[in-house]
């Protein structure tokens, strides 16, 4: 379906970095009958970029709502829904712990390991990963990555916080682009081609731009080490403090971090918050196809002519009383949106552990004679039970179980 359908109303369509879905939403004015979209049909949204001599397909999603009603002998619905990215969301990730015979794992392996089953494909990088930099599923080693993530989009923030940690990277920030690859880039890093505005671009709706120095940070210490033993390492911005006076960060505590990985994470942290930051909104009319992660430059802006901006969100959006409008926002700092840290690493190993050895109780079904003699039992064990016993679903199953300590004895 074309953006030019007279039938449409009005709509929306948004992604963000970071975040592995784009959402969309929709409403229609037809006299023809609503039941050509339900919900887990596949949608098609095409819109044309000035800029591209063809259509682009800005979005292949599956209809997740459906809301119908009846006004002045008109139908008028309106449907949202998510595209491939929603799988990303909707489905946990598992990777088991072994210490005895580990598996190794390149970043890439691990990725393809995340991404089954959503249909999203391993796509370019505007930076190579390191081949050389693998992870082990022994939950006692510090490349650790093994554990149970409430959700996959959750289990590749931290499986980057870990391979940022042992190939000394920076910080990465990924996203889906709108064909369904999986795509990433290094922050703080020149990622080639910019897109320029200028201040006589007559596609500029708007253009607002704050500046935010309430969370600077210059004076950070970093301790590292066993808890027994634990040595620290501080680390200052002068110049920023001759500005902003003396602004002390919570301290950074890394026990299994060396003198070097604990040194350069301080400093990382310096030079992001030691200065203030830019945030911009920059609304275009029409639709044009900038990927979330993009870096924009205004050249002849008298503030901010060497900033350089980095898209964090896109959103295509029309109103009934409007033309299309494409949205932007900006940040000059690719630091701002969080990623998971080496603690939610351990934390997801933890939660495996636990969920393999809690307790699990079950109903003692029969027992053969009169139970004083016999160690065995028929027991009911409930569906999805740690011990794998009935699945994810059902009633659950009846396994013959074993007292070592002698018979049993029936109870109400």
């Amino acid at each position: 379906m074309s953006e030019t359908t007279d039938v449409m109303k009005e709509f929306e369509i948004s992604t963000r970095i970071n975040e592995g879905l784009t959402s969309f939403n929709i409403t229609f004015n037809t006299p023809l009958a609503p039941s050509k979209y339900v919900t887990g049909s596949t949608f098609e949204f095409v819109l044309n970029d000035s800029t591209l001599r063809d259509e682009y397909v800005a979005i292949t999603g599956v209809v997740e709502s459906v809301e119908r009603k009846n006004k002045d002998n008109n139908r008028i619905y309106g449907i949202t829904g998510r595209d491939k990215g929603r799988l990303l969301v909707k489905n946990p990730f598992t990777l088991d712990s072994n210490t005895e015979t580990p598996t190794t794992y390149t970043v890439l392996e691990l990725l393809d390991l995340i991404l089954m089953g959503t249909g999203i494909t391993i796509g370019r990088g505007q930076t190579t990963l390191q081949k050389n930099i693998t992870l082990t599923t022994d939950g006692e080693q510090p490349n650790r990555f093994c554990g149970s993530w409430s959700t996959k989009q959750e289990a590749i923030n931290q499986l980057f916080a870990q391979y940022i940690r042992f190939s000394g990277a920076k910080k990465f920030r990924w996203w889906i682009d709108y064909s369904g690859y999986f795509r990433w880039f290094e922050v703080n890093t020149d990622r080639g081609s910019k897109t320029y505005f200028f201040d006589d671009d007559e596609r500029i709706i708007d253009f607002t731009v704050k500046e935010d120095a309430t969370s600077i940070i210059n004076d950070l210490t970093g301790f590292y080490g066993d808890e027994e033993d634990q040595q620290s390492v501080h680390i200052q911005n002068t110049a920023s403090i001759a500005k902003y006076g003396l602004c002390v960060g919570e301290p950074i505590t890394e026990t299994n971090m060396t003198l070097d990985e604990i040194t350069s994470k301080v400093q990382r942290e310096i030079d992001q918050k030691s200065i203030p930051i830019y945030t911009a909104t920059l609304e275009l009319s029409d639709f044009y196809s900038i990927d979330v992660g993009a870096q924009i430059m205004f050249p002849n802006d008298p503030y901010y002519s060497t900033t350089i901006f980095t898209v964090s969100d896109w959103k295509m959006s029309k109103s009934p009383n409007s033309s299309r409008k494409t949205s932007l926002n900006l940040t000059s700092d690719e630091s701002v949106i969080s990623i998971a840290n080496e603690f939610e690493v351990i934390q997801a190993t933890a939660k495996k552990e636990v969920q393999e050895n809690k307790a699990v109780v079950g109903v003692v079904t029969e027992i053969p004679g009169d139970g004083s003699s016999s160690d065995r039992c028929s027991v009911w064990i409930p569906a999805g039970s740690s011990l794998g016993y009935g699945g994810g679903g059902g009633s659950g199953s009846v396994v013959s179980a074993r007292n070592v300590g002698g018979g049993f004895v029936l109870s109400s």
